[in-house]
This record gives structure tokens, C-alpha cells and sequence, in this order.
């Protein structure tokens, strides 16, 4: 019974969202406080609290915590490319520094997009105050440590693959710079070195405020403790001024000049494009179109991304051009040829039940058209914090895209291919061996 209670708190709309959380709340009957999960503070923030149960032993358990910032690559000027990913590795060290005391047992994961930055953190439960003490701290940091901030170049360089792997990012950079073109210029031309401490902390008091957070806290704990604190804590901290949103830069499709792999006999072909924005009714073709490009290209060591955190309106599919005796102008089409079978074989097959089954576990969970099963939630909480956060970031009406999922497949997979996947709107690249 339990368990139901708790699932339902996500379908009944949260009373929260049209009213602030005022300083003294009167005393609520029990189903009300289980169906807010949305907390508007007047300062701007908003913060998304879902307690759930956990079917694991004590010690194993975990509270996921997402911290989603509304700035991303786009707001890095020319001459500051990397800024924000840079700004953001910082908060995350910071939480692990909290009144020099380390407030987690596993550092927080930064995923820096280029629309928006998500910081990830997974607590024991005992850890879950501190931990959201260390976040507020994150607000009161003007005065950026030289040292800590070298380190996080480091960690960020960390992340930069070699070889094949390399080579295929580099691929990926290059279709994205097409289709989402930044303001600071190429990705992959950081200018670490060159962004100062001081410019961090000038950037972190103008565009890291309430206005620009949102927070989700989901798992296994005790809900009051965290009211309270956002009443005494979280709603004191100053509201920011609004950050005006950079200009979409022009996409350029086409076939780009074609790069050397570093890798010998080591090549690959990759097709982007760019898609409708999740929340929409629009995007939901999606999730039938990006799980059979995956079905179709694994069979020959392809692969296809999209990610609704990192590049939520891009979709790129690769093939690998293999080893073999015939010359690298036929291997290179071979690849293509391949790749428009899986763009072929996932617009216009008929969809099956068992496509739609898996996508309602999967993308279409991503879309917003349905939640994170129990028995997963209670497992490992952020799946289902993921799906919070992503509802809340692209207000996704859940009740209206569920209705419309895989509802006339045929023809949402026909409008996704004539509005988007058309020869003109993608981008080309090849990586040649």
C-alpha cells in the first residue's frame, strides 16, 4: 500500500507548484504533504523532494541528489570556452570540501551540457543533511581557490579519450558544431588555462543563483528534516538577477571535409541531426526512432546517441568503416549504405508491441510519457530522480504524452522523418582510415 502511495505522488499534480513554500506552513493532513513534490521557493529555486522506499539492506543504500543549473557551453564567450564546465567542476569539488570535512564517500559527477549542467551526487541516507548543507555553501562562493581550481582542469582533462574512442569524439564535436554551433567557438578548443579564478567567481555570483537551480532529492530519507532546512537555509539564500538566454546560432548541415583517424586501418562514418525538444508532443516518435537505430547498428559495432542532458535536440549514429581489401572509397560507402539501412529500417518498419514495450521502459521514460518502475526505484533512486528533473526542466505534461505515445506510430515516425531526417538537415562527417 505503501508503495502505491508513493507512485502516485508523481500523477497528482504537486500543490507546491502555483504557490511559494511560505515560512510557517500550517499543519497539513498527511495526504496533502504526499502529494507536494514540487517546492517553489520565493527566491526563485525550485526544489523537487520525493522520498521512496528501498528494498536493499541499510548499509547499501543511497539518496540521489541532482543539482541542475540552467547554464551551459552556450553562455561561454569567445575566449572562455569551457567556462561553465569548469565553473561547475568547481561546485562539485566544493561539496566534498564542506567545513574541510569530506561529505560524501563518492565525488559528485558533473554532466556538462551545452544547454544546461547537472551535478549528481549519490549519499547514504545519514549523509543526506550534510550534503545539502554542502550545496547551500555553494552560494556564498565568490572567493575561488587557485589550487582546488587547477585540480579540476585536471579532472576535466581526465575525461579526454585517446585513439579510437578520441577519435570518434572528435567526429561527434564536429557534427555538433554544425548543428548546435557555441558562441566561444569549436568544441574541443578549451581555454583552461587561460580562465582565471577570479573570472570563475565573477561568473559564479552573476549566473549560480536561486533563479538558475533546481534541485531533486530522491530516494530512501525522511522528507521533514529537508522542509525544514529549506525553510531556514535554502529560502534564505538572495535571489539572483534573471539570465538572459544566449542567441541560437545558425546550424549549418552538410557534408563535413572528411578528418584522418589516428588510429591505423580505423575509420568511421556518422550522420546528426537535429530533432524536436522533449516535452513536446513532437519528440515522442523519438522514443521508437533512437531505440531501432540502436537495435539496428549494434549488430555491426555501430551505435547511436542521444542524450536529453547533454544534447537534447541531437541525435547522432555512427558505424565504424572496417578492415578489409577493398579500398577505402568502398569501405566508406559501404558504411554510409549501412547507416541509411538503420535510418531506413527505424522510420519505416511497422513498430511492433515488443518495441513499444521496451521504449515505455526506456526513452520513452526520458520523454516524460512514463515513470521509472517500483521495483527499480527502489534499487537505485536515479532513474527516477533523472526523470524528475528532465519533467521539470522541459515542463513535460506527462498525462498528454503518455496519451500520445506510440498512438499512430506510423504516422509520427513519417512527420519525425519529413520535418528532421531529410538529406538537407543532416550532417556528414567521416573519420578515414
Amino acid at each position: 500500500m505503501i508503495t502505491i502511495i508513493l507512485s502516485l505522488m508523481l500523477l497528482i499534480p504537486s500543490m507546491a507548484e502555483s504557490h511559494p513554500i511560505p515560512s510557517d506552513d500550517p499543519p497539513q493532513p498527511a495526504g496533502d504533504r504526499l502529494r507536494q513534490v514540487w517546492y517553489p521557493l520565493e527566491n526563485g529555486m525550485e526544489v523537487g523532494l520525493l522520498p521512496l522506499p528501498s528494498r536493499l539492506p541499510a548499509a547499501s543504500q543511497e539518496v540521489s541528489i541532482i543539482t541542475a543549473w540552467k547554464v551551459g557551453a552556450d553562455h561561454d564567450p569567445v575566449g572562455l570556452s569551457g567556462r561553465t564546465h569548469l565553473a561547475a567542476q568547481y561546485l562539485a569539488s566544493q561539496y566534498l570540501a564542506t567545513n574541510g570535512n569530506s561529505a560524501t564517500e563518492h565525488p559528485a559527477e558533473v554532466q556538462a551540457g551545452s544547454h544546461q549542467t547537472w551535478i549528481i551526487e549519490k549519499v547514504a541516507p545519514a549523509q543526506l543533511s550534510q550534503s545539502i548543507e554542502a550545496i547551500v555553501n555553494t552560494f556564498d562562493s565568490q572567493q575561488v581557490d587557485e589550487a582546488r581550481l587547477q585540480r579540476c582542469r585536471g579532472q576535466i582533462r581526465s575525461l579526454d579519450r585517446s585513439g579510437a574512442e578520441g577519435d570518434a569524439d572528435r567526429l561527434s564535436r564536429l557534427i555538433l558544431d554544425s548543428l548546435d554551433p557555441l558562441a566561444s567557438g569549436a568544441r574541443g578548443l578549451d581555454q583552461l588555462d587561460q580562465i582565471s579564478a577570479q573570472e570563475i567567481g565573477t561568473f559564479l555570483a552573476r549566473a549560480y543563483h536561486p533563479g538558475t537551480v533546481r534541485i531533486v532529492i530522491v530516494g530512501p530519507y525522511d522528507p521533514a528534516p529537508i522542509i525544514q532546512m529549506m525553510k531556514e537555509s535554502i529560502a534564505s539564500i538572495a535571489a539572483g538577477e534573471e539570465l538572459i538566454p544566449p542567441p541560437a546560432l545558425a546550424t549549418t548541415p552538410g557534408e563535413l571535409d572528411p578528418i584522418a583517424s589516428t588510429v591505423t586501418d580505423h575509420g568511421m562514418v556518422a550522420f546528426g541531426w537535429r530533432v524536436p525538444r522533449p516535452g513536446t508532443l513532437e519528440s515522442l516518435p523519438l522514443g521508437l526512432f533512437v531505440p531501432r537505430l540502436r537495435r539496428a547498428l549494434e549488430a555491426e559495432k555501430g551505435s547511436c546517441s542521444w542524450n536529453p542532458i547533454l544534447e537534447p535536440e541531437i541525435v547522432i549514429i555512427r558505424q565504424p568503416i572496417v578492415p578489409s581489401p577493398s579500398t577505402v572509397e568502398q569501405r566508406i560507402s559501404r558504411a554510409i549504405q549501412q547507416l541509411k539501412g538503420a535510418v531506413s529500417y527505424a522510420l519505416d518498419h511497422p513498430v511492433s508491441g515488443e518495441l513499444l514495450m521496451q521504449s515505455r521502459s526506456g526513452t520513452a521514460i526520458l520523454l516524460g510519457a512514463y515513470r521509472v518502475h517500483d521495483p527499480t526505484s527502489m534499487i537505485d533512486p536515479y532513474p527516477a530522480a533523472e526523470a524528475l528533473m528532465l519533467r521539470r526542466v522541459f515542463a513535460m505534461n506527462e498525462s498528454q504524452l503518455r496519451n500520445n505515445f506510440g498512438r499512430m506510430a506510423k504516422e509520427q515516425l513519417k512527420k519525425l522523418k519529413m520535418d528532421h531526417i531529410q538529406k538537407d538537415q543532416t550532417v556528414t562527417g567521416v573519420l578515414t582510415p
